[in-house]
């Protein structure tokens, strides 16, 4: 045969799928083995969060040849387990990296019109108040929500609240317009909006990011 110069031809990997017996096996309903670490929920980092969220969705059965409906289901089910396993740990980490990391802050502005943050408490609402918010976007669930609209309205803010799953969910087109729009009122009346989430860095931010 003729030279190839010296070089390898290039490797091709080959894929050779299970067994249906194999793939509902129960090793593959089993969390990756680095996920399977004890957590600290005092020092719980944000990665270890969506690796503890990714690895609870694949115990809870997402198995090959499942319908997607089904699968969607249980990851939902799985996601939501995690996330209420992991907020109050998550929300003391944010606490207290708040209290002794002068960068880390509960909330920035973004611009004149925007604040993006962290999960406001009821303590908060008059600290917000002072700073010219006049509408809050909530996107958390009934469990991670820790100030009820009464209290906002008690203060003349307005609360637009949209529930959205945290970890490997996003909000909905829907959604998305609707709080877009909400912003888009308060700012054309020169009125500052809060957009937060747990922690104010998917959730809130996705919102914030299709403003601009």
């Amino acid at each position: 045969g003729g030279k190839t110069g010296g070089k390898n031809p290039p490797q091709r990997w080959q894929f050779s799928p299970r067994a249906p017996e194999e793939a509902s096996s129960s090793e593959d309903l089993r969390p990756p083995l680095r996920s399977r670490r004890a957590i600290n929920p005092a020092v719980v980092h944000p990665a270890a969060e969506r690796r503890f969220a990714m690895a609870a969705a694949e115990s809870f059965g997402l198995r090959r040849g499942a319908g997607a409906r089904a699968r969607r289901k249980a990851k939902e089910a799985a996601v939501g387990a995690a996330a209420r396993a992991l907020f109050y740990p998550t929300l003391l980490y944010n606490v207290v990296r708040s209290k002794v990391q002068a960068e880390f802050r509960w909330w920035d502005e973004v611009d004149q019109f925007i604040l993006l943050g962290a999960v406001p408490f009821r303590r908060d609402v008059t600290r917000l108040q002072k700073l010219g918010v006049h509408g809050v976007v909530t996107l958390n669930e009934p469990f991670e929500t820790l100030v009820p609209t009464s209290v906002y309205k008690s203060r003349g803010i307005d609360h637009l609240v949209i529930p959205t799953r945290d970890y490997m969910f996003a909000p909905s087109l829907v959604d998305i317009s609707q709080a877009v729009d909400f912003i888009h009122r308060n700012a054309s009346r020169g009125r500052m909006t809060y957009i937060h989430c747990k922690a104010g860095r998917g959730r809130s931010t996705t919102i914030v990011l299709c403003y601009l």
